[in-house]
C-alpha cells in the first residue's frame, strides 16, 4: 500500500511539472508566427511604396517636354515618395512657334475631253484648252504667333501663289491670298482682325482640284481686305455660339459694253454679318450652321464726260457643315442676292440698256459636297453647284441663263507631306440667245507640303 501511494505521488508532481513546460512551448510558436506576419506585412509595405514612385514617375514623364524627359532619364533616380501624394495638375498645351514659314509645291493636270468654250471671264475652267500642266496653284508663306497686351495672343499670315492672268505661262506674278494680322483673348472669346483675308459671307470651301472650283457656278466667297470683329460663346468647340462682323473693300468692275474697264469708286466699305451655331448632331461631332448677308454699294464712271452710276449689292445666305459619322461629312451653301459681280468675281450680272444705262441683276446659287473618308489617309468627294441669274433682267446673247457643275473626286495622302488625287468634272451653261455649251474634264494633282 505504501508502494502505491508513493507511485501515485510522483505521477502527480509529474503532471505538474509538465503543464509549465507545454505552456512556454505554445506560447514560443505564437511569437514566431506573430514575428513572420511582420515580416510580410513590412515587405508588401515596401511593394506598395515602389509602385507609387512608379506610377508618379510615369505621369511626370508624359507632363515633361522632349528636352525635360531627356534631362530625366540622366538624373538619378529619386527617392520613394510618401504615402500621401499630391495632386498631378493637367498639362498647359504647348505654345506654337513664334514665326512658322510654310507652302506647298503643287502640279495640277486638266484634260478637257471637249472642245466647247463657255467664253470670257478669265480664268475660266471651262477655256479652249486640250491639255494643261501648271504648278501656279503652288503656295508660299508665313504665319506669326507673338503674345499680345493684357493677356491676348496676336497671330497672323502672309501668304502668295501664281495664279494670276498675268506674266507668261512659265514665269507668272505673285498673286497675294493672305496678308492679315489677329488679335485675340482667349478668355472673353473675342478677337480683331485687320488685312486680306476670307469673307465672313460664304465661309465653306469646297474640296475640288479644277480652278476656280465652284467660284464660277454658286461659290461666292473669296479673300479681300477687311476689319473684322468675332465673338464666340462657349469654351468647346463643339457646342458654341458665334457672331461676325466685318467691314470689307468692294470689289469688281462694270466691264460691259467698253473696250476697257469702266473705273469705280467706292464712297463707303460693305457690311457683312455671320451668325452661326455649332452643336453634335450625329457621330458626337458638332456640326455647324450659319445665315448670313451682306450689303454695299459702289459707283461706277461710266465715261470721261462723267456719266456715272451707283449699284447696290446685298446678299443673305445660309452655310451648314453636318458631320453624319465621323466618316461622313456634308457642307453646302445657298444664297440669294442683288448686283453679285461685286462678290462673285467672275459673273457679268450689270447688264447695259443703252449708251451710259445699266442696272442691277439679281441670281441665286449654292453648292454641295459628300465627303467619305474611308481612312485617314484617303477621302473621296461628291459635289454640284449652281448659278442662276434672272433672265428677264439679262440683255445679249452671249450672256449665260444659268451655270451648273458637278464633279467627283478622290485624294489620298502617303504621309503629312505628300498628298495626290483625281477628278472628273462636268460643266454645263446655257446662253440667253444661244446654244447651250458643255465640258467633260479630267483633273489631277501631285502635291507636296512643307
Amino acid at each position: 500500500m505504501a508502494r502505491v501511494c508513493t507511485v501515485c505521488i510522483l505521477i502527480a508532481w509529474c503532471c505538474q511539472a509538465a503543464c509549465p513546460a507545454a505552456a512556454t512551448g505554445q506560447l514560443e510558436r505564437l511569437r514566431q508566427d506573430n514575428d513572420a506576419l511582420r515580416h510580410r506585412v513590412e515587405t508588401l509595405e515596401r511593394s506598395l511604396a515602389e509602385m507609387r514612385a512608379i506610377v508618379d514617375r510615369l505621369t511626370d514623364a508624359v507632363s515633361m517636354s522632349g528636352g525635360e524627359r531627356a534631362a530625366a532619364a540622366a538624373a538619378p533616380a529619386p527617392p520613394a515618395p510618401s504615402a500621401i501624394s499630391l495632386p498631378v495638375e493637367s498639362p498647359a498645351p504647348p505654345l506654337p512657334p513664334p514665326l512658322q514659314i510654310y507652302g506647298n509645291v503643287e502640279l495640277d493636270f486638266a484634260w478637257d475631253l471637249d472642245r466647247n468654250q463657255l467664253g470670257e471671264p478669265e480664268p475660266d475652267p471651262l477655256e479652249n484648252t486640250t491639255f494643261d500642266l501648271s504648278p501656279r496653284p503652288s503656295r508660299l508663306g508665313a504665319r506669326f504667333h507673338l503674345p499680345g497686351p493684357a493677356g491676348s495672343a496676336v497671330s497672323g499670315r502672309v501668304e502668295t501663289d501664281f495664279v494670276t492672268a498675268s506674266g507668261t505661262e512659265n514665269s507668272p506674278n505673285l498673286r497675294l491670298r493672305h496678308a492679315y494680322a489677329e488679335i485675340a483673348w482667349a478668355d472673353s472669346g473675342f478677337s480683331l482682325l485687320g488685312g486680306q483675308t476670307y469673307d465672313i459671307i460664304a465661309p465653306l470651301q469646297t474640296d475640288t482640284i479644277d480652278y476656280p472650283t465652284e467660284q464660277w457656278p454658286g461659290d461666292v466667297g473669296y479673300r479681300r481686305p477687311l476689319l473684322r470683329v468675332r465673338q464666340t460663346f462657349g469654351p468647346d468647340p463643339a457646342r458654341r455660339f458665334t457672331l461676325e462682323g466685318a467691314v470689307a473693300r468692294i470689289t469688281g468692275v462694270v466691264e460691259d459694253g467698253f473696250t476697257e474697264p469702266a473705273t469705280s469708286t467706292v464712297r463707303m466699305p460693305a457690311v457683312q454679318a455671320r451668325a452661326a451655331g455649332t452643336w453634335p448632331l450625329f457621330g458626337g461631332r458638332g456640326s455647324t450652321f450659319g445665315v448670313w448677308g451682306h450689303y454695299g454699294s459702289k459707283q461706277h464712271h461710266l465715261s470721261y464726260a462723267g456719266d456715272q452710276v451707283q449699284l447696290t449689292s446685298w446678299s443673305v445666305g445660309m452655310d451648314a457643315d453636318i458631320w453624319l459619322t465621323p466618316q461622313f461629312e456634308i457642307m453646302s451653301e445657298f444664297w440669294r442676292g442683288v448686283t453679285m459681280d461685286t462678290y462673285y468675281w467672275s459673273d457679268q450680272i450689270e447688264m447695259p440698256l443703252g449708251d451710259t444705262t445699266f442696272r442691277s441683276v439679281d441670281s441665286t446659287g449654292g453648292w454641295a459636297t459628300l465627303t467619305w473618308r474611308q481612312s485617314p489617309a484617303l477621302r473621296f468627294n461628291l459635289g454640284a453647284g449652281f448659278h442662276d441669274p434672272a433672265d428677264h433682267k439679262l440683255d445679249g446673247a452671249e450672256e449665260f441663263t444659268h451655270v451648273v457643275s458637278y464633279f467627283g473626286n478622290f485624294f489620298y495622302d502617303f504621309d503629312e507631306h505628300w498628298e495626290v488625287g483625281m477628278e472628273f468634272s462636268w460643266w454645263h451653261a446655257a446662253q440667253l440667245d444661244g446654244p447651250d455649251r458643255s465640258k467633260r474634264r479630267i483633273g489631277g494633282t501631285f502635291l507636296y507640303r512643307f
